[in-house]
């Protein structure tokens, strides 16, 4: 994440920000930062949703339904409008009338504002309730990502080559660039396993389907802007709804691709997306194939819902609910951005420390970084928002580089081969505000010809440059702090897969780290 400038957004004051992947990051900045500028009052379509909220919800099980809905909201909104300059115009000189008039108007405003902040009540349940959980009509839909047990009995035996894609937000034109490069130089494998977290989550499925879908790719991650994924509507979880970025979802997820996936799924592929679930406080692994074989208005409405559930950056976005079962009772869980718990998801994190005994299953492993592995000198601007932001950054960008740097340490403690790709260090283009459409362009077009060029991967964990590890002039400490032993015996995660079957008992590991996200 790297703060370049403030914009303002569909009447949103909002930063600049190159990894939208971040998701605790952006919720503390857009916290503060909508918390100090508010809405801009005068912005017409967040009037205009005020008087016909939008159909979130409606988006996913009928779109055409929600969009002739939409219509009818906007004309109604206009029509009002008309009505409001006609008694404006007609009262002209009434001071005090008019003075009133509007008093009564903004009262009714704050009144429907008040009642769509309105948070909407959940139905508790249980620890175990949630343990024995699982999707109606599809049992394997997921398992709980963390799970080495859960892990293997699903992915052990998947296949070959595997493909890690990251979050990343607007970088994400980065993958779909080099994908698409791939494609053009032949050299793209069939994936037997891919994985999205996130952005990264977004561009998945078009992935997965493999080059027949590059144009659908690129227009998806270049041609979309700001006002197509959220709206500066508050609601009663986030500062921003974010119902455009369901329909733009809705539109694209189409039946018929689900038909695609679904086949792939019956060759022994498989398509993973991560959430987190703030209720387990775990992530959640997502088998996108399975849902997707089941054929049915459920299932096509819960693969949008994970989607939007994987880039739900808590705070800043609405979480989504997913309905599950437990022991014949309905039950509501929560799910927001699969980057809170990990930005790349290749394997639980006990099976990436040095001291697991576990192999990962695949003989090659590409993962592709939607951004740059390491933050650069920046100056940082010594306001408040400015040191938040730039410290943020660098926490993402380290925790980042560590899961790159465990997998590829892992992959060669398993034979694996690795393969890797990132944002060039170099390149230098700034965006000029969320979901640049210029900006992403410009990365598309260097993830492409980095996939087309003779050399699309490093092997190995770019080091530092020199320039970079040398100590700072006559401040430079003359020894290096001693590093801290590890905690020996931390407590162990339980085991249990969010289905109601669970997997054998997963042996402990000696020692248990996580990126902080």
């Amino acid at each position: 994440m790297h703060i370049e400038t403030v914009t303002k957004t569909r009447g949103v004051k909002t930063f600049g920000v190159r990894t939208f992947g971040a998701a605790f990051a952006l919720a503390l900045i857009g916290t503060l930062v909508v918390g100090i500028a508010g809405p801009d009052p005068s912005h017409a379509a967040s009037r205009k949703r005020l008087e016909c909220p939008p159909p979130s919800e409606l988006w996913f099980a009928d779109p055409e339904k929600a969009e002739a809905q939409a219509r009818t909201c906007d004309a109604r909104a206009k029509r009002a409008e008309k009505k409001k300059s006609r008694r404006k115009h007609d009262t002209a000189g009434a001071g005090a009338a008019g003075a009133g008039a509007a008093a009564a108007a903004a009262g009714a405003a704050s009144a429907a504002s008040a009642r769509a902040a309105e948070p909407a009540e959940r139905k508790p349940f249980t620890e175990a309730e949630q343990a024995a959980a699982t999707v109606p009509g599809i049992p394997d839909a997921r398992f709980w990502a963390d799970s080495t047990a859960a892990y293997e009995k699903v992915l052990g035996h998947a296949g070959k080559s595997w493909l890690a894609l990251s979050a990343g937000g607007e970088d994400s034109a980065f993958g779909a660039g080099l994908m698409t490069g791939l494609s053009q130089s032949g050299k793209r494998p069939d994936y037997a396993v891919v994985t999205g977290v996130s952005s990264g989550a977004l561009l998945a499925p078009f992935v997965f389907l493999g080059s027949h879908y590059d144009e659908a790719l690129r227009e998806n991650i270049t041609e979309i802007n700001a006002a197509e994924v959220f709206e500066d509507r508050r609601t009663a979880t986030s500062l921003l709804d974010t119902w455009p970025l369901r329909k733009f979802i809705a539109r694209r997820i189409t039946p018929d691709l689900l038909k695609e996936i679904a086949r792939e799924y019956a060759r022994g592929r498989r398509l993973i997306v991560i959430t987190t679930n703030i209720d387990a406080a775990r992530p959640v692994a997502w088998n996108m194939g399975a849902i997707a074989a089941a054929g049915t208005d459920a299932s096509l409405k819960l693969f949008r819902d994970i989607l939007a559930a994987s880039s739900a950056i808590p705070g800043l976005f609405p979480p989504v609910t997913i309905e599950t079962e437990a022991n014949g009772r309905r039950i509501q869980e929560m799910h927001v951005d699969g980057g809170l718990a990990a930005t790349i998801y290749v394997a639980p994190d006990s099976m990436l420390l040095a001291t697991s005994t576990d192999r990962l299953p695949m003989s090659e492993l590409t993962v592709v970084v939607n951004g740059k592995l390491r933050s650069e000198f920046s100056l940082t601007d010594s306001s408040l928002i400015g040191v938040l932001g730039r410290s943020l950054s660098i926490g993402v960008k380290r925790s980042s580089s560590s899961i790159v740097a465990l997998a590829a340490a892992a992959a060669r403690k398993s034979g694996t081969t690795f393969n890797l790709a990132a944002v060039d260090q170099k390149f230098d283009e700034a965006s000029t505000g969320l979901f640049d459409q210029k900006y992403m362009s410009k990365l598309f077009a260097v993830g492409l010809a980095q996939g087309k060029s003779a050399t699309p991967f490093e092997t190995t964990v770019p080091e530092r440059s020199a320039s970079r590890d040398s100590a700072p002039a006559a401040t430079a400490p003359t020894e290096a702090p001693q590093a801290e032993a590890p905690r020996a015996n931390p407590p162990q995660t339980t085991d249990e897969t969010p289905d109601a079957a669970a997997p054998a008992p997963e042996r402990p590991a000696s020692e248990q780290t996580r990126a902080v996200q």
